[in-house]
Formats: C-alpha cells, sequence, structure tokens
C-alpha cells in the first residue's frame, strides 16, 4: 500500500494539485481513497495506475465508457461521456451493442454486433479493453462478461470506475463528444470472434431444466424485497418473486462505498466470500447468476470469479424480464 501512496502522490497532475478538472475530492483524503482502492485491486479488477502505465508505455489498450442507469438513479450516461471520461475512451452503448432481434433489454449481441462494435472503436484480438461505469461497479461487469463470453479474455474492469481514475489525480477528457456520432476508430488488425463460450450464457429452457435438477446453484442478484416478490419489478412482470430454490444475493451486499470516492467497489476477498456464504453460496460450486435483466448478474459472475473459482461466470441473460412474464415458469415468494 505504501509503494501505491507514493506512485499516485508522484502522478498527480498540476491541474489536479490545482483544483482544476479531474479534481473531486481534496488531496487530504487521497491516502484514504488510495489504501481503499488498493485493498481491493485484483485480478480482472485494474487499478487506474496500471491502466495509465498501459496508455503511457504504448501498449494496445482501448478504455470503453459502458455506463448504463436505470431510471430510478436519474442520470444519462451518454450525456456523462460527453460531459467528461477517461481520456481516448469509447462509448459502450449496452442497450446498442445488443441482440435487437429479441423481445428483451440488452440481449448478449451476436458475434457480427460485437465484430462491427469492436472494429468501429480500435479494438482488435490482441487489444487489452478496459471498461468502466460512472457507478464504480454496476454495468462494466455486464461488458466484462460480454467479452469473455466471445473468447476475448483479456478485458479488465477499472476499480472505482470513472472516480477512481479522477481520485488518482490523473486528467479527464471534457471536450464535447456524442457517443452517437463517434468518428470509427479502426484496429489495427480486424476484430474477429475465435470462439464463444456456450457454459457462460443459458436460455429460457436451460433454465428451467437447471431450475428443475437443482445441479447448480441459482443466484439471484436483485434487492431482497424484488426476490420475495414484496416490490414490483422496474420492468413490470406478470408475476413477481423468484426462481424455485434461488439464493437472494443483492447485488449491492458485495459492494462497498467509500465516502469520498462516491463510487462503488467490491469488498475484499474475505468480506466478499463472507456474504455469499451466509447467502447460503457455495463460492467453489457451479453457479448460474441471475437478476432482472442480466445486468447486475453480471456483478455476482464477476464477483465470484473475483474469488477465484474455477467454474464458468454462468448468467441467465433474460433474467426475471423474460422468467416473470411466462406462463409455464414456476415461481415462489
Amino acid at each position: 500500500n505504501l509503494y501505491m501512496l507514493r506512485t499516485i502522490f508522484s502522478q498527480l497532475s498540476p491541474a489536479f494539485l490545482a483544483g482544476g478538472r479531474g479534481a473531486n475530492i481534496s488531496v487530504r483524503c487521497m491516502a484514504t481513497v488510495a489504501e481503499f482502492l488498493s485493498d481491493r485491486t485484483r485480478g480482472d479488477l485494474i487499478s487506474a495506475q496500471d491502466v495509465k502505465e498501459m496508455k503511457d508505455s504504448g501498449k494496445d489498450v482501448v478504455v470503453l465508457d459502458a455506463s448504463w442507469y436505470l431510471p430510478v438513479h436519474n442520470r444519462n450516461a451518454k450525456g456523462e461521456y460527453a460531459a467528461q471520461r477517461v481520456p481516448g475512451a469509447r462509448f459502450f452503448d449496452v442497450d446498442g451493442v445488443c441482440d435487437k432481434s429479441q423481445d428483451l433489454p440488452h440481449m448478449l449481441p451476436t458475434a457480427q454486433t460485437l465484430e462491427d462494435y469492436c472494429n468501429n472503436n480500435g479494438i482488435s484480438n490482441d487489444t487489452t479493453v478496459v471498461v468502466y461505469d460512472g457507478m464504480g461497479i454496476f454495468s462494466a461487469p455486464r461488458v466484462w462478461w460480454t467479452f469473455k463470453t466471445f473468447g476475448h479474455d483479456n478485458v479488465k474492469v477499472l476499480a472505482g470506475g470513472l472516480a477512481g481514475w479522477k481520485a488518482a489525480g490523473y486528467e479527464v477528457e471534457s471536450t464535447i463528444a456524442d457517443a452517437d456520432t463517434l468518428p470509427p476508430l479502426p484496429p489495427s488488425t480486424p476484430f474477429s470472434v475465435k470462439a464463444f463460450l456456450s457454459e457462460y450464457v443459458l436460455d429460457l429452457a436451460h433454465l428451467k431444466e437447471e431450475v428443475a435438477s437443482r445441479k447448480r446453484q441459482v443466484i439471484d442478484a436483485r434487492p431482497e424485497p424484488r426476490f420475495k416478490g414484496e416490490a414490483p419489478e422496474p420492468r413490470p412482470t406478470k408475476f413477481v418473486g423468484h426462481m424455485p430454490g434461488a439464493k437472494s444475493v443483492p447485488f449491492s451486499t458485495l459492494l462497498d462505498t467509500h465516502e469520498e470516492l462516491k463510487a462503488t467497489i467490491y469488498k475484499p476477498d474475505a468480506s466478499l466470500k463472507s456474504t455469499f456464504e451466509k447467502s447460503g453460496v457455495n463460492v467453489s460450486a457451479p453457479f448460474i447468476a441471475s437478476c432482472g435483466s442480466g445486468m447486475t448478474a453480471c456483478i455476482v459472475a464477476f464477483g465470484l470469479h473475483l474469488l477465484g473459482t474455477a467454474e464458468p461466470p454462468t448468467v441467465y441473460d433474460g433474467s426475471w424480464a423474460e422468467y416473470g412474464n411466462r406462463d409455464d415458469t414456476e415461481v415462489e415468494k
């Protein structure tokens, strides 16, 4: 931690020290923020310092702003991207880079859709993709899971999101940029999907088989009132409640929030493991993550990945938006 603190303070930009662009926390709080982040950065959860070093050394790295919000957040992802972002970051529209042939929200894109996106945003098969979002940890794990599912293993999530980048004292880019009209940025070599890891994604038919057999744990990332059927879904469904045998692990219970950082990040391993186990989850056993629409299920999947599970990060993509609207599914409260 001491080494990391020295690194952060040595890299503080003049603009930050002067209270300029990118400075939204005081220098006095830098030490506690740095310690908070360093204690939680591991594996595919990468620090702002490591990303900055990769960018500065000329390595093939592309940073993606994958911010996405629910209506209750009252935030505009594209507007925030336009106002400020990690320098050179491209925008990943979760509701745009998806399979629009299905009548469900932001379903996993087709291979062609992902290839088209990558080939317009500087991503080759050799690129390190770093994903962040405006809440710290919310929608970025979904994009991590998307790239992993299509065999692109070199993908990371930025610890602390944009707030973590700024907390490290780095500049943000604030020239106006329209996320919908970014100029094409061809990669050095074309991106092509080399593999599709079908074990990472589950459809309804196979989910129903798993629910019936109980061979795999079903982990529900929704808030507990929705899991119990005591609160309505953000997207109205015919039925409320949960799948038989599912375990409730609200995604928020896996995260910490730093008071000054104002962003979420995963708990340290011991606390993260304890949270899963208190909910009856065996962190070494096969699992299926679900939520309302496949977004926060990926927070669960990424969390178990951080704990070193050898099991694939399987996500039921349709989640409750699909399951809760069917007449042929079993529901418990």
